[in-house]
This record gives C-alpha cells, sequence and structure tokens, in this order.
C-alpha cells in the first residue's frame, strides 16, 4: 500500500477507450490514521450510512466524510485501523451516493481536489428531485 498522494491518477490501463485509474492515490496514509483514528467514521462494504462528504473531503480526515475500510476486521473497532486498509471514496463513488447518473464526467481540466470539492457541495439527487417535485406541484 502507498500513502496518499495528490498528484494527477494513475492509470491501471484502458479498455474500450476509457482508463482506469489506480486506487493507490486515494489509500490513508498510516502517519494520518495514528493521528486522526479515533475521529475517523470508517464505514464497510456492507454498511448501509455514511457521513456527509464535505468540499474538504480528501484534503483532511477529520470531519469531512467516512473512509472506506477495504479490509474486513474480525472485530470492527477503532484499533485496527491500519490494518483495514482506509481509503477515501473516490469521486465516482461518491458521484453514485448522490444518484448521480452512470453516465456523468467531470471534464477532464477540473482536478482531483475540485472533484471533491464540487461533490461535496452537491446534494443527493434522489433526495431534492422528489422534494421539488412536491414543492412545486399544485394541491
Amino acid at each position: 500500500m502507498t500513502g496518499l498522494s495528490n498528484d494527477a491518477p494513475r492509470t491501471l490501463g484502458k479498455n474500450n477507450g476509457h482508463e482506469y485509474e489506480s486506487l493507490d492515490q486515494y489509500y490513508v496514509h498510516p502517519s494520518l490514521i495514528e493521528r486522526w483514528g479515533s475521529a475517523m467514521d470508517v464505514v464497510y462494504p456492507d454498511s448501509k450510512r455514511c457521513c456527509c462528504f464535505t468540499k474538504s473531503y480528501y484534503r483532511y480526515v477529520k470531519g469531512t466524510g467516512s473512509l472506506l475500510a477495504t479490509v474486513q476486521p474480525m472485530k470492527r473497532d477503532k484499533t485496527s485501523l491500519k490494518a483495514q486498509c482506509l481509503r477515501y471514496f473516490t469521486p465516482r463513488e461518491v458521484a453514485n451516493l448522490h444518484s448521480f447518473p452512470k453516465e456523468f464526467e467531470f471534464p477532464e481540466h477540473i482536478s482531483l481536489k475540485q472533484r471533491y470539492a464540487l461533490l461535496g457541495n452537491s446534494l443527493s439527487i434522489a433526495v431534492v428531485a422528489p422534494l421539488l417535485q412536491y414543492l412545486f406541484t399544485e394541491p
């Protein structure tokens, strides 16, 4: 596992013209886990909830959104955080949680930090759309 990098995404390869990025850049560095582990919100692939993603997600770990444990521990507690290989959700995963369409893509010139900032300032389409319909429907 490598530490968290703010560099441009490294790619694993291409398939049908699409590049697939490596997840290495999304892993949380062990020193951050040591320092902020008690304040991190950790979720698992089978979790039914996560914290709100803020525009500071990926730049900070405390209070900016949930981290994904990529290794399932025998016991879910804060003492085994390093062994759980924590990583940030990718921008695509955050967009999925916000119910963005599968076809949605950021323009290439939008940096990784900008993607997180834009997603952190967005609302879930699945929640807002019905609310707007309700609010603007004549009684």
